[in-house]
């Protein structure tokens, strides 16, 4: 047998056992949405088009800026895209991508960097409007059986999530003015 021969007999059983070994199974999966029959669960993950992600996220986080003026007791969410208009990470904002870095050590120091950094931008951005007295960065979890709004994602209102679904990452007092 030719060189030529030998790579092309090389080539076809390359060839065959790909399509035997993997888009056989792959297509299996995704004509009849079940796992191939005999295989192991670990070749039932690699055949799976969504291998990627075998198991689904039970929720989404969602994180919330709030304030409490000077000389009262109630926390106001701010809008978010007053403070953090860019959205780099698809519909997120730069805001969730400070809070995720945030939840790292060190974190508590970046929040509170941020805090100031707001609260500095709100009083600028609203000079007749009492100051802020703290600032508060709350995260909830969005689970994500719920029915979604249609369209691109929105952040739902904090008051829409249950007592149990929310969470304060940290809150910053400053002092008054």
């Amino acid at each position: 047998m030719t060189r030529g021969a030998l790579i092309i007999q090389r080539d076809l059983i390359g060839l065959t056992a790909f399509l035997v070994l993997w888009l056989g199974p792959m297509a299996y999966r995704g004509l009849t949405n079940r796992p191939m029959p005999g295989l192991p669960r670990l070749l039932t993950y690699l055949h799976n088009v969504s291998a990627l992600f075998p198991t689904a996220m039970p929720y989404w986080r969602v994180d919330y800026v709030l304030i409490r003026p000077e000389g009262s007791d109630a926390w106001t969410a701010l809008p978010e895209a007053e403070y953090f208009r860019m959205t780099p990470f698809g519909h997120r904002t730069r805001l969730h991508q400070l809070m995720n870095i945030s939840l790292t050590p060190g974190g508590h120091a970046r929040r509170a960097e941020a805090a100031a950094w707001i609260r500095a931008r709100y009083i600028a951005r609203h000079p007749q409007r009492p100051r802020p007295a703290a600032v508060r960065f709350v995260g909830a979890q969005y689970r994500t059986g719920r029915d979604a709004p249609r369209g691109p994602w929105r952040t739902p209102p904090l008051e829409s999530f249950h007592p149990e679904e929310s969470f304060i990452l940290s809150t910053h007092d400053f002092p008054p003015s």
